[in-house]
């Protein structure tokens, strides 16, 4: 049995396992022989932690340092994070009638972290004293680098908890806090959305 297509025969492939190349195909068949290798990675299976390992703790919302169990609650506190990427600018070359196009400077985006407000676990006073490292309003002073720009890993695991891989975020910070307006129709988990900036990310599988 053969197909026309674009003026020449072909033969059905229907009974080949493999095409002209030798490439087995990827269909249902194979990928459930081979469970260890065609496993979706879920989008739910993550984490996120912040090193606030050096700081100590405090007692006011606008002094308050942060530590190493403030490490762990928000890493239990996460809902969403945006997963670290960059582009690259392109310089262009016009060379007679076409361009060239090179490689420029890149950039990583800000992303955002969505974050359950825990009401026992205080999560509204760890991300506003981490905020308030780089930009305190009650003495109106812009922070240090070295006070507010932490180191944050984003892990992607299996569904029993293995790491897969990670990413490494250098240089975090807040950059915005903002939350959903009160409604007393509503009855929905309160939620935190937290823009994050970064300097740089590298991914380490």
């Amino acid at each position: 049995m053969s197909i026309r297509i674009n003026g020449n025969n072909y033969d059905s492939t229907v009974d080949r396992t493999y095409d002209e190349a030798g490439q087995v195909y990827v269909g249902v068949q194979h990928l459930a022989a081979n469970p260890e290798l065609f496993m979706p990675q879920g989008t739910n299976h993550f984490y996120l932690q912040v090193d606030f390992s050096k700081e100590v703790d405090g007692s006011n919302i606008y002094d308050s340092d942060l530590s190493s169990g403030d490490e762990e609650t928000l890493r239990l506190s996460v809902k969403s994070a945006t997963v670290p990427h960059f582009t690259q600018s392109v310089i262009e070359v016009p060379v007679g009638n076409g361009t060239l196009k090179f490689a420029g400077r890149w950039s990583f985006e800000g992303g955002t972290l969505e974050i359950y407000d825990w009401i026992g676990a205080d999560t509204k006073r760890i991300l506003t004293a981490w905020q308030n490292k780089s930009g305190n309003i009650k003495t109106e002073k812009v922070g240090l680098a070295s006070d507010y720009k932490k180191t944050a890993y984003l892990v992607e695991t299996t569904p029993d908890g293995q790491r897969v891989r990670s990413f490494k975020m250098y240089g975090c910070w807040i950059s915005g806090l903002s939350e959903e307006a009160h409604n007393v129709d509503g009855s929905d988990s309160r939620v935190i959305t937290a823009t994050i900036q970064y300097d740089y990310a590298e991914i380490d599988e």
